[in-house]
């Protein structure tokens, strides 16, 4: 498979399960227009977005998604809760635990119709992968694992060296996105939610001794990467941003971003933290028209280069 179809199905899967969160995040049935509008990743002629949005509905509904359409012009979606979420199956957090490396770490065949995400449901995990139809699952492994998962269960803290210093880690959650393992934690020399490459990690990792030697923070941390301009460990620059009204309210509220100035027509000037170029470059491109990098001149000047040798290659 070229490079190409495979970030061109990246993007489709990375849609899927915006439009999957965004029907399930409703009370109310709602519109074509209005989940383009919170998804955000459809094109921008009208006719494209309906055959993209009804390609789309089709995928989940082959998935066995209860995709609800209320007749009417329009006509209105959203995914009931209580249809699509499966019962808790009362397993011990030692049976998550088990159940979780293994699905991580081993091919599952799976029964014809069946979905690979009611597996991680019952893990508490989430599906990594949304294929229609699924036959296996073919989550990557790692050598660390096994101590990670038990120190992010147990609440132990984790000692390992990453990008060649020391941490002291107090692990919160791990996740897959994009064939790579991330363990997000406190990291106790920084004093800051930290977010941690698996495959990046120097040596073996080593768990303390002491279970629940510290607590996990009131609200639920994230259940996975930050968004892609985040994706990685420090913050190397913060970018202004000016977005119009069509797409305000969605990257107003979006993880990490502030918004510094709101004009009469409806857009907004946002600050973004960008700890991964590449990431923020992807997310303001896939903005189209919609969004301007205001500053720093470095990173408008990344954006224009990077286009450029894409089209006078």
């Amino acid at each position: 498979m070229s490079a190409t179809m495979a970030s061109a199905q990246d993007v489709r899967l990375e849609r899927l399960l915006k439009l999957l969160a965004t029907l399930l995040d409703t009370e109310r049935p709602i519109s074509r227009s209005q989940i383009v509008e919170r998804v955000a990743m459809y094109p921008a002629d009208d006719a494209a977005i309906r055959q993209a949005f009804a390609r789309d509905i089709k995928a989940l509904e082959a998935m066995g998604v209860p995709v609800a359409v209320v007749g009417g012009q329009p006509p209105l979606y959203r995914v009931p809760p209580e249809a699509y979420e499966m019962p808790d199956p009362g397993l011990t957090e030692e049976e998550q635990a088990a159940l979780h490396l293994a699905l991580a770490t081993v091919g599952v065949e799976l029964p014809e119709g069946s979905s690979e995400e009611a597996l991680w449901k019952v893990t508490g995990g989430a599906a990594q992968r949304i294929e229609a139809p699924i036959t296996t699952a073919a989550l990557p492994g790692h050598n660390h694992l096994s101590v990670l998962w038990r120190a992010t269960n147990e609440r132990r803290r984790l000692a390992f060296v990453y990008n060649g210093a020391d941490r002291d880690v107090e692990p919160w959650a791990l996740s897959c996105r994009g064939g790579h393992w991330y363990l997000r934690g406190y990291d106790r020399q920084r004093g800051d939610d930290r977010l941690f490459r698996l495959d990046r990690i120097e040596g073996t990792p080593s768990a303390g001794d002491a279970a629940g030697a510290f607590d996990r923070p009131s609200e639920r941390p994230p259940a996975g990467p930050p968004p892609p301009w985040m994706l990685g460990e420090d913050v190397v620059f913060t970018a202004s941003v000016q977005v119009d009204a069509d797409q305000a309210a969605y990257v107003g509220g979006l993880e990490g971003v502030m918004v510094t100035d709101e004009h009469p027509d409806g857009s907004v000037v946002v600050d973004m933290p960008v700890a991964n170029p590449a990431g923020f470059r992807t997310f303001v491109l896939g903005l189209l028209d919609h969004a301007i990098v205001l500053g720093p001149p470095e990173a408008r000047e990344g954006i224009v280069s990077w286009l450029e040798a894409v089209a006078y290659p």
